[in-house]
């Protein structure tokens, strides 16, 4: 997993700012789907935007936590309950250009 420096990191977190979430983790939580959401997700994008609905501010930290750990992202910023993403893809980069 890379380690992002604040030039790159601003620059994600700007990309995610106009992203519409592309997983939603409700109240049954973390199931196996949402993990196919985030693959789908990471296809497309480096970055992937996350909407935890129906926890608290330390139940919603630990479950981007553990989404960021099984997706093998990086959990870059979070706002409210959702949550941003980040995961090298150098094949995408190559296909954009």
């Amino acid at each position: 997993m890379a380690h992002l420096d604040k030039k790159t990191l601003k620059k994600m977190k700007g990309i995610g700012y106009g992203l519409n979430p592309a997983v939603m983790v409700g109240r049954a939580g973390v199931q196996d789907n949402i993990f196919k959401a985030f693959e789908l997700g990471f296809s497309r994008s480096e970055v992937v935007k996350a909407k935890i609905a129906g926890v608290d501010k330390e139940e919603f930290l630990a479950i981007a936590k553990d989404c960021a750990q099984r997706t093998q992202s990086e959990l870059i910023h979070t706002i409210g309950r959702t949550a941003l993403f980040f995961r090298e893809n150098l094949q995408l980069r190559a296909e954009l250009g």
